[in-house]
């Protein structure tokens, strides 16, 4: 089995943590935990709305830290439009490293993003 997390790179501490396909899998290049997969200590959803015309609605989740909040490090669709079902309620985080978080799979090195 292979592991995925992503890390807090501010606290290094990790966000989240499963065994692919096994309370997480990667989909359209992002990786989606299952909710209980996921420390929400300091982790807020927000009001905030990305709409998909595919999936519909999402709300970015911020990250908080102690110099600040790092804003739009991952998403929930609540409600994903029909076909979209197996990302309902799931946190989407990015692949690779970004302004907060990096995602990490123990079988592959750290893929850089810009962001």
């Amino acid at each position: 089995m292979t592991k995925v997390k992503i890390v807090d790179r501010v606290r290094n501490e990790n966000l989240a943590q499963a065994e692919l396909e096994h309370g997480v899998f990667k989909f359209e290049g992002n990786y989606y935990f299952e909710p209980d997969k996921v420390n929400m200590k300091n982790l807020v959803v927000t009001d905030r709305i990305y709409v998909c015309p595919y999936k519909g609605n999402a709300n970015w989740v911020d990250l908080q830290t102690d110099q600040g909040v790092i804003k739009d490090v991952a998403w929930i669709y609540q409600d994903p439009k029909s076909g979209y079902g197996q990302i309902k309620d799931h946190l989407g985080f990015y692949e690779g490293s970004r302004q907060g978080t990096v995602a990490m799979r123990e079988d592959q090195p750290v893929v850089q993003a810009t962001r």
